[in-house]
């Protein structure tokens, strides 16, 4: 392995050995430990599943060496774990948020976590965590590193949600995006829903013309057409009610409006990911 080791922090019991945590088995670090995101993601798991992940620190990039750390052999056991099921490579998501408020030369960099999708296999898991810390290494950022890794949900359709109205409406609403695939296909056509959040009722909907979807496959994603789903939505609305009612409950974990990436599959809604929501909701009208 090359680039910053992790150095630990915590203690053991659900939160496991070295302070790597366990997102889904019950740990609940503190924000102050491992971010706002990788903590939400924890406490998460009462309301909903999460995928099978790990969760480990990388100290400031200008305030420690390489060779004062421990602890990085332990998470990187945990990732190879991770990265294989059955005997046979497995696929994961490996995803990185920057801990603490940034300074404003770290600001772009805390807006927009990292984030590599589907990687397959143990070394290729190790490598691409290798990558996150390099990277953090050349911005010499003086903030800490959480490093998420966790099992890749191969998704039926794919949601990004809002909880808050970052404009003004007449009613308190969540945005919810649905589209078939893996959600790069959100960057296309998405049926959208505005929901009012106190009693999740759907004010807006608006089901789209979808013509493809991205789908997974063993060195990356590939667009596949699908005229027999383009005007079918992707979800019902009871299933749409349910998914803004956890971006509500994640909206009061964090303490503010969120964005909350989830993943359908064969009726269960797994949740990604959870960050601060953006100043502006990206595409937040139909074209």
């Amino acid at each position: 392995m090359t680039g910053r080791p992790l150095a630990p922090v915590g203690g053991h019991g659900v939160t496991g050995e070295a302070g790597v945590y366990w997102l889904h088995c019950g740990a609940q670090p503190s924000a102050s430990e491992v971010g706002h995101e990788a903590a939400v993601l924890s406490r998460l798991r009462s309301r909903c599943p999460v995928p099978r992940a790990v969760c480990g620190i990388a100290p400031s990039a200008v305030a420690h060496s390489a060779d004062t750390l421990h602890g990085g052999e332990l998470f990187l056991e945990y990732v190879r774990e991770l990265a294989r099921r059955d005997g046979r490579p497995a696929a994961v998501d490996v995803r990185a948020a920057l801990v603490g408020p940034a300074p404003d030369s770290a600001a772009s960099l805390a807006r927009t976590p990292w984030v590599s999708q589907n990687i397959v296999g143990p070394d290729a898991a190790v490598a691409a965590v290798s990558e996150c810390l390099a990277h953090h290494q050349s911005h010499q950022s003086p903030q800490r590193l959480a490093i998420v890794v966790q099992e890749f949900i191969e998704p039926d359709a794919s949601v990004l949600m809002f909880s808050s109205a970052p404009e003004r409406f007449e009613e308190e609403v969540a945005l919810v995006k649905v589209s078939y695939g893996v959600g790069a296909s959100l960057a296309g056509a998405s049926d959208t829903y505005l929901v009012r959040r106190r009693d999740l009722n759907i004010l807006v909907e608006w089901i789209a013309e979808k013509r493809w979807r991205v789908a997974a496959n063993t060195v990356g994603f590939a667009d596949e057409l699908v005229p027999h789903l383009r005007r079918r939505p992707c979800l019902d609305e009871e299933q749409i009610r349910g998914l803004a009612d956890i971006g509500v409950t994640a909206e009061l974990l964090m303490g503010e409006p969120v964005q909350v990436e989830l993943a359908w599959k064969e009726g269960i809604a797994y949740v990604l990911w959870c960050s601060s929501a953006p100043a502006a909701w990206p595409g937040s009208s139909p074209d």
